[in-house]
């Protein structure tokens, strides 16, 4: 073969990858860790050398990494690009490596997810005011102690499930609103017709989160105008990926209010007025936050910094704001409400002396009081809440990440908006208005959290989890990014060193993983 004829093959091979690169690194990127799940898994309790996945794993990092340098060669400056390439890989272990059920709360989700397969979209209440779900006996995943390793997970597989033999069980998931397993359900769907294996079943579920993930992700830094180096970094905490890797909801709750969040931003400097289309994602967008969970409601009053934007324009336009905000609102109180009709605390409650109306009563007697709780308990609470929100306490809060990774994606963070090359900003009370929507949101997840978790009348709210605020966090870093201010550095050299930070971050809480599935 000449020359020329293998530079024109080659060229129709880079165009071939370059075209459909993502799906084949996705494929073995999922080969890939499954084969380095398997390693583990043989040179741990057999004590035997897989050479065979050994070799996968070697073949299919060539061949990502062939995909991966070949767009980012041709895209330099595209984030969303560079985000795929890096969290196709990176997402793909943690999916593979977190075992079924061990993501915090992805039990009640899976429960809810194959309610939704079959068609149950509101689960009904009994005159006691009781309600379960009609679960088969192998997705029961409230025993974690019987597949707590890889040996286990993997003498799982070999199972058959009977999805005739069910149990009921209550699902503290009930009450959130069907378009959260919009996905995940249909993967259940596919599982049960097809009588596959309950944990193959949850993996596919996963994917199927994970897929719409990696979309939202990828357009919610391509339309951002403004800390795209931000949003990227953003997404590669430890602990958004996990839970976008599982079947919990919170995985399509953080990636909606983002992409809102993101595609805001996008109409707030866009120099023309808005398309109907742009119209339509606007209001789904809006409706799907508000349907999440209330708490996260206020997020769309940061369209009010759209008002005087050139997107508005015309006064048509500025209702259509008004009107999105009021049914959102309507929405978010409507399924509030559905889904406090679920809510049974049941021991719990009396052992803590737990009672949202008197604590309601409580608050609105004595507010001073509230606000001195709010700050005692961030006192007491603050650090904890950092480590929870980037990734430290994986897992239910027992799968530990060591504390140096997790304090320098905190400093990341905190560095990117002040060091990326920015030419745009937000107005000084745009930005007022978006980190009081923050503060908003902020307050009312402590509060959800005083009435259906604490004591009455107690000084310390108890519950608050720091992966609660992955949604909002965003807001006040935005706000940072100052127009035309920012280090004089190579941008190049700068984001080959945070690529080899991400590595690191999210490197160490896969080794956690794997340490704590290997004892």
């Amino acid at each position: 073969m000449n020359t020329e004829k293998l530079k024109k093959y080659l060229k129709i091979i880079n165009e071939f990858v370059l075209r459909f690169g993502f799906v084949f690194e996705f494929i073995f990127s999922i080969i890939m860790a499954i084969a380095v799940y398997k390693v583990i898994m043989y040179k741990t309790y057999y004590e035997h050398f897989s050479y065979k996945n050994m070799i996968l794993i070697v073949v299919s990092v060539i061949i990502i990494l062939y995909i991966a340098i070949l767009n980012i060669v041709k895209n330099k400056k595209k984030y969303e690009k560079i985000f795929l390439h890096l969290m196709i890989p990176i997402g793909s272990l943690f999916l593979i490596l977190m075992i079924p059920g061990f993501v915090a709360d992805e039990p009640a989700h899976i429960y809810r997810a194959y309610d939704i397969s079959r068609g149950i979209l509101i689960q009904p209440i009994d005159e006691n005011g009781k309600s379960s779900s009609s679960i088969p006996k192998d997705f029961n995943l409230n025993h974690r102690d019987t597949f707590s390793n890889y040996k286990t997970l993997n003498d799982k597989f070999k199972e058959q499930t009977d999805y005739n033999e069910t149990e009921e069980l209550y699902n503290p998931a009930q009450g959130y609103n069907p378009i959260m397993y919009l996905f995940s359900s249909i993967a259940f769907l596919i599982g049960r017709v097809c009588g596959m294996n309950s944990f193959l079943v949850i993996y596919m579920a996963r994917i199927f989160n994970f897929i719409l993930f990696l979309f939202l992700g990828y357009y919610a830094i391509k339309i951002i105008p403004l800390g795209k180096f931000l949003l990227l970094v953003y997404f590669f905490n430890p602990m958004m990926i996990s839970q976008a890797t599982s079947v919990s909801a919170d995985s399509i709750i953080n990636s909606i209010v983002i992409f809102f969040i993101a595609f805001v931003l996008h109409l707030y400097f866009q120099e023309k007025e808005m398309t109907k289309v742009q119209k339509i994602i606007f209001v789904i967008n809006a409706i799907a936050v508000s349907l999440a969970k209330y708490v996260y409601f206020p997020v769309i009053f940061i369209s009010l910094i759209l008002l005087k934007s050139k997107a508005i324009g015309e006064k048509k336009n500025r209702k259509l704001i008004y009107i999105t905000i009021a049914v959102t609102l309507l929405l978010a109180v409507a399924s509030y409400w559905i889904g406090s009709q679920y809510e049974n605390l049941g021991a719990y409650a009396k052992e803590h002396y737990v009672n949202s109306t008197e604590q309601i009563k409580n608050i609105i007697t004595n507010p001073i009081r509230y606000i001195g709780t709010i700050f005692t308990t961030l006192a007491e609470f603050g650090e904890y809440y950092f480590y929870g929100f980037a990734g430290k306490y994986l897992g239910w809060i027992n799968i530990l990440v060591n504390s140096v990774p997790i304090i320098i994606y905190g400093f990341l963070l905190l560095m990117t908006p002040m060091i990326e090359k920015n030419n745009k900003a937000l107005k000084r009370k745009d930005k007022i208005i978006c980190n009081v929507v923050f503060l908003v949101v902020f307050i009312l997840v402590l509060t959800g959290m005083y009435l259906i978790n604490s004591e009455v009348e107690s000084n310390i709210i108890e519950g608050v989890q720091g992966r609660y605020f992955i949604p909002i966090i965003l807001l006040p870093l935005i706000t940072f990014i100052m127009k035309n201010k920012y280090m004089n550095y190579s941008e190049r050299n700068v984001l080959i060193l945070y690529i080899l930070f991400i590595f690191f971050i999210d490197g160490s809480a896969l080794n956690a993983m794997c340490k704590f599935f290997t004892v």
